[in-house]
């Protein structure tokens, strides 16, 4: 199984950014699921346009077994939208994990299992109890 994260990077903090994305990875990857993540990825660097960004995240999106989208500010996102709405056209699953003080948001309406965390460990426990289908 693998899985693409969607989250945002633009104007949070790159250690709230490393240090969540390597948390939901090392989650994933002790259930055995590969993770995708742009961050984690040195072929998306900033010599890339936002239009080469998007279309190699539709070619990433099309090998996954689902979609996990990371909500932790209430701050939007373009690309997790684009992203989240390729894999609704394409019907990838979605799983949305919205951090609880974030507010006006309908992307947990999107999801075919929602989360709402506190905090790292609190994701991390609640990602281990996810129902995953292959």
């Amino acid at each position: 199984m693998n899985t693409f994260i969607a989250y945002r990077s633009t104007g949070e903090s790159p250690e709230d950014v490393e240090a969540l994305l390597g948390t939901i990875k090392q989650t994933f990857a002790e259930r055995g699921v590969a993770v995708y993540a742009t961050h984690f990825d040195p072929a998306v660097n900033a010599t890339l346009s936002a239009l080469e960004i998007v279309q190699h995240a539709f070619k990433v999106l099309d090998t996954v077994d689902f979609l996990f989208v990371v909500q932790s500010s209430s701050q939007k996102s373009e690309g997790m939208l684009i992203e989240v709405g390729y894999c609704l056209a394409k019907a990838i699953p979605i799983i949305v994990a919205t951090k609880d003080d974030v507010t006006k948001t309908y992307l947990p309406e999107l999801g075919e299992q929602v989360l709402r965390w506190h905090d790292l460990k609190d994701l991390s426990v609640q990602i281990g109890q996810l129902e995953l289908v292959s």
